[in-house]
């Protein structure tokens, strides 16, 4: 047998050993769960709905109904300048952006017991946009028959920084 030869086992052979420790091993480091596709889960599922609605009335550009609608009982009021300044802006956005195309749910997030941030990414033609949605849980409404939960802010960016 050659030198070469010898060599090429002496390879095969502390391979396999390595190979055969990498595998005995294995079993013994923790693997990190798979996250499972997010969603508002049962407990947030009106404003999801009305989130959907608001998406739903932009797309198809009924850009008034879509405010209207998702602004009812709120304290921002479809009229405020907040809200005005954001129609504003989204009239600019989409001159950049392109046409709105399709929505995705993104993110829920509690901030304690009473507030709720949604986050929902607008898939448009050049860009997509990011829109969060901050819901409030009123202590005075809590236990009503409607909704306790008030949309107290809405904002939305093209920055992905997210």
């Amino acid at each position: 047998m050659s030198k070469r030869n010898i060599r090429r086992l002496e390879y095969l052979f502390f391979g396999g050993i390595i190979l055969l420790l990498f595998l005995l091993f294995l079993p013994s480091v923790p693997l990190r769960p798979v996250k499972a596709q997010p969603t508002t889960g049962d407990s947030y599922k009106e404003l999801d709905d009305k989130i959907r609605a608001f998406f739903d009335h932009l797309i198809s550009g009924n850009t008034t109904n879509a405010f209207d609608n998702l602004l009812l009982q709120s304290p921002l009021g479809s009229s405020s300048a907040p809200v005005t300044e954001i129609r504003t802006k989204l009239d600019e956005t989409k001159k950049h952006v392109g046409d709105f195309h399709a929505y995705e749910f993104y993110l829920a997030k509690p901030v304690g017991k009473d507030i709720v941030l949604i986050r929902y990414i607008l898939k448009c033609e050049y860009y997509p946009v990011i829109w969060t949605f901050t819901f409030y849980r009123k202590p005075s409404l809590q236990g009503s028959t409607g909704t306790p939960w008030q949309l107290v802010e809405m904002r939305f960016d093209s920055n992905l920084d997210i």
